[in-house]
């Protein structure tokens, strides 16, 4: 069973945070943050404020926190708890029922989400993971000059 599939869904609220504070832009974050002492270019705020950071130091985390007058739990909170698996979900897995490996070209949808209970024929692992075979084209000869 895949780690990430065990894992709780987080919601990152950096931008509702600044919304309560009406703080309108990424570069009023900037300042105000460089009022309590964090330097951060406005780039790298971007890319903190827009998506959950795989990494984030504590100076830019206490300094939001400083900034946005809130706590860590405000920032980040669990949006989905999932169960922790059973040895019986581990034995029953496959590789081919991985939702990547579960879809099919014909009858996927883009936002169709494969179903608790339904269980899916076994491939090979190695069919559907890298596409259909291809042919190379036969490159013609150029006349020589």
């Amino acid at each position: 069973m895949s780690r990430l599939a065990t894992l709780n869904a987080l919601e990152w609220r950096v931008r509702v945070m600044m919304a309560e504070r009406h703080i309108k832009t990424i570069t009023e974050l900037r300042k105000q943050l460089e009022e309590v002492g964090v330097e951060i270019s406005t780039t790298q705020l971007s890319r903190i404020v827009d998506a959950l950071p795989t990494r984030l130091s504590s100076e830019v985390l206490a300094g939001l926190t400083t900034v946005l007058r809130c706590d860590i739990g405000d920032l980040i909170r669990v949006a989905r708890r999932r169960p922790p698996p059973t040895e019986q979900d581990a034995d029953d897995r496959h590789p081919s029922d991985t939702v990547s490996n579960a879809r099919s070209t014909d009858d996927a949808t883009p936002d169709s989400s494969p179903k608790r209970g339904i269980r899916r024929t076994r491939e090979p692992i190695s069919a559907n993971v890298t596409g259909p075979k291809v042919t190379a084209l036969p490159i013609p000869e150029r006349p020589k000059r």
